[in-house]
């Protein structure tokens, strides 16, 4: 597999590149370059950022002052004659913590002989390769902590009776560290059992639906708007007093076949282009996600890409594409976000005594925490047969990228999960 994830790091220490695997010289070859949709970063311009540095330990503690609440609908105090009675009112403190979280990416190593025979400058692609699965893992990490840390969820088209028909469902969340391969929680039995919920056939994402987010948002739940938001606005210009939606983009964009859309359709609302996408009853912004999640109906989650086989690819082998079961998927999850849901974490250097020039960069490599790939030839060399060696004639080199997440769930009911039914094209209102 091109990418093996989550592999521990006790095994699978002497992954060679094959040095067959790539085409080499003296054969003529025409190079093609295979262009991917642009990435966007999504989740980091909504969170924002914390800076953390060194001596400041592995959990930080976020501390939140809480408002009073209002307990009454109707008021009628004493007349001023009577005695007077009072209202003592307390307010009080939470606090929510967050850990820093650490994962290494790596190649398989590559051999010298590589960048004298090969057609391609292999080097160069996987460090540029490995940056882009950086930047992915790190999206999908921030998306991770909204989705299993939020304790409500809107279930579009849900069925039931009484208040078991709300759209608005209190879900079970986590704390801390997500697991997500937990046993309780958000797990694959749970999704396929609210996907049950949703009518056979509605659950479909049209204004109504959009609109009727924007009021759980707003006044079920009560998040704040965001005020003034330069990083997730079209233009640089600020969302005033706005909701964002992040999801797929054609959510947004199979708008334009719903008949109450188009009569309230206005030049300010961009169904065609642009990641930031305007603005829908001139509260709720739409922003695209580059991966969005879809599931199918057990509960399950295909991955996004998938390589061609190369033995029954034809032309198109070794190649990446998207993976049809993910394009086919009947059900997917957007959210709807108010301000101050979450913060990332922007973890610093790492101690002077690991990153300094104190220490011999012949013996300790510099660590580099901000998941930037970097090649090393220390490494171990496996010849076969039980017999390995040092790397003593750097014949040998690998890239290697050490990253850290962290994010700090602030008020995580701010952020509210919302599953669909998936209608690629268009509304069935028309």
């Amino acid at each position: 597999m091109p990418v093996d994830i989550d592999v521990a790091i006790t095994t699978r220490q002497w992954d060679v590149e094959d040095v067959n695997k790539f085409n080499k010289l003296p054969y003529y070859f025409a190079k093609m370059s295979a262009r991917k949709s642009v990435q966007y970063s999504v989740w980091q311009k909504l969170y924002g950022t914390l800076p953390w540095t060194p001596k400041q330990g592995t959990t930080l503690r976020g501390v939140a002052q809480e408002p009073s609440p209002v307990t009454r609908q109707q008021f009628s105090p004493n007349a001023i004659t009577a005695g007077a009675t009072r209202d003592i009112i307390t307010t009080l403190e939470r606090t929510s913590d967050a850990l820093v979280q650490r994962h290494k990416f790596e190649s398989p190593q590559f051999h010298f002989l590589q960048e004298f025979q090969d057609f391609a400058t292999h080097i160069a692609f996987n460090n540029a390769d490995i940056n882009r699965q950086i930047m992915v893992a790190q999206e999908a990490f921030l998306r991770t902590q909204a989705l299993h840390k939020s304790p409500m969820m809107v279930i579009v088209g849900k069925t039931g009776t009484g208040t078991a028909l709300s759209e608005l469902t209190s879900v079970p969340h986590q704390t801390g560290i997500v697991d997500i391969a937990a046993a309780s929680g958000k797990t694959t039995a749970f999704w396929k059992h609210a996907i049950e919920k949703i009518a056979p056939t509605g659950g479909e994402m049209n204004l109504r639906a959009f609109h009727r987010c924007l009021a759980y948002i707003s006044e079920d739940i009560q998040a704040e708007p965001f005020s003034s938001l330069t990083s997730v606005s079209k233009k640089d210009s600020p969302v005033a007093d706005r909701y964002i939606m992040t999801g797929e983009n054609s959510l947004y964009s199979n708008l334009i076949f719903d008949q109450e859309a188009k009569a309230l359709m206005s030049a300010d609302s961009n169904f065609l282009t642009s990641q930031f996408t305007g603005s829908l009853f001139n509260r709720l912004n739409f922003m695209s996600e580059q991966y969005p999640l879809r599931l199918d109906a057990d509960g399950t989650f295909p991955v996004p890409e998938i390589i061609v086989s190369s033995t029954t690819g034809g032309d198109n082998h070794n190649q990446t594409i998207p993976n049809p079961d993910y394009a086919a998927a009947p059900f997917g999850i957007a959210f709807i976000t108010g301000a101050n849901a979450y913060r990332a974490i922007s973890v610093g250097a790492p101690p002077a005594a690991f990153a300094g020039q104190s220490m011999s960069e012949g013996r300790f490599n510099k660590l580099n925490w901000n998941g930037r790939a970097r090649l090393t030839d220390n490494v171990l060399i496996n010849y076969g047969g039980g017999i390995q060696d040092v790397n003593n004639y750097g014949e040998v080199m690998k890239f290697i990228a050490d990253a850290t997440f962290a994010a700090l769930a602030q008020t995580s009911r701010f952020c509210v999960p919302v599953l669909y039914r998936r209608n690629r094209f268009g509304s069935t209102d028309s």
